[in-house]
């Protein structure tokens, strides 16, 4: 009787071993095939073939030291445009000038506020639909650029990093484009 029940437990010991391992390995294949289409889900929201220009600012970091105005009319010629294959700012400042062959639009996260440096922050509450995207290269590197759906206008920000080590992420300014 008691070999018996030995040789029994050694089966429902390799039982559970094989069974752990098949649950594992679906686990796997599961996560990695599991993988959502970033650019087809920006395809449906808000991505757009044509050239959308500077139309109002939403929020200007307080280190520049020109007014909303100014900064708008200086960026007044600013092209933006995005869509599955090309994220592209064309601006007379240089600084601001950037082209992205086949970028990823990676959707965040976005609740009732946009933290925008430290506490400061700007209450998008009263906004129905809200979607955020940050763009990254197609190597997968963030060019600091974030795109927003809100209800109907589209709004295109830029982030940066500052601090004396360069671990503080601000929202230099978003501006509504049309």
């Amino acid at each position: 009787m008691r070999i018996k029940n030995v040789l029994n437990y050694k089966k429902l010991t390799l039982f559970i071993i094989v069974l752990s391992i098949i649950i594992f390995m679906t686990a796997e294949v599961t996560l990695m095939t599991n993988s959502k289409d970033i650019r087809n889900t920006y395809t449906n929201t808000i991505i757009t073939s044509k050239i959308q220009m500077p139309d109002s600012v939403i929020y200007l970091a307080p280190f520049y030291s020109v007014t909303e105005e100014k900064f708008l009319k200086d960026r007044a010629m600013n092209k933006y445009q995005f869509n599955e294959k090309l994220f592209e700012v064309k601006s007379n400042i240089n600084f601001e000038k950037i082209i992205v062959n086949n970028p990823i639009y990676q959707e965040i996260a976005i609740g009732e506020k946009i933290n925008v440096m430290g506490d400061m922050s700007i209450n998008i509450s009263n906004y129905n639909k809200k979607q955020s995207f940050q763009v990254f290269n197609s190597d997968g590197d963030d060019i600091g650029y974030i795109i927003y759906k809100m209800d109907d206008q589209v709004w295109i920000s830029h982030w940066s990093w500052y601090g004396e080590n360069k671990d503080i992420w601000w929202c230099e300014y978003i501006i509504n484009v049309s």
